[in-house]
C-alpha cells in the first residue's frame, strides 16, 4: 500500500518472524519510527512483557508525550499490577478472552505475533 501523504512508500509485504528475540527486535525498531499512534491488542501475558522488559518499557515511556497508545487485554488477578503500570503510558481497556497480539502503527503497519511460550495445544486453538 502506498501512502502519498508521507514517505512510507513500501508496497504491501508480509514478514514472518520466528522466535521471541526476533519479535522483540522488530517491536523495538517499530517503536523508533512510529510518530502518531499505536493501537493494538495483547493477550493476558502481554502487559507483563511490556512492563518487565526494560528496553520496551523505556521506549514506551519515551513515546508517552507524542504518540497515542491504545490497547485492549484481558485484565486478570495475575496481571492487574502490570496493567496499572501500563496505564502510565497508554489507554488500556479490558476485554474477556483476548488471545491475539497485534498492533497497528501509525495506521500503516500491522504487527501480529503469537506468544507460544504457553502450552502447545493452547497455541493451536
Amino acid at each position: 500500500m502506498v501512502f502519498p501523504d508521507d514517505k512510507y512508500l513500501e508496497p504491501d509485504k508480509t514478514n514472518v518472524l520466528y522466535g521471541n528475540d526476533n519479535i522483540i527486535k522488530e517491536t523495538l525498531e517499530t517503536i523508533l519510527w512510529v510518530k502518531k499512534s499505536i493501537v493494538g491488542s495483547v493477550d493476558k501475558a502481554g502487559p507483563a512483557i511490556h512492563v518487565l522488559y526494560e528496553p520496551i518499557w523505556s521506549r514506551l515511556v519515551s513515546l508517552k508525550k507524542d504518540v497515542k497508545i491504545r490497547s485492549v487485554t484481558e485484565i486478570t488477578v495475575d496481571n492487574v499490577t502490570y496493567c496499572k503500570k501500563l496505564l502510565e503510558v497508554c489507554d488500556l481497556r479490558h476485554l474477556d478472552g483476548v488471545r491475539t497480539n497485534f498492533g497497528i502503527d501509525d495506521g500503516k503497519e500491522l504487527d501480529s505475533h503469537d506468544n507460544c511460550e504457553r502450552q502447545h495445544d493452547e497455541c493451536e486453538r
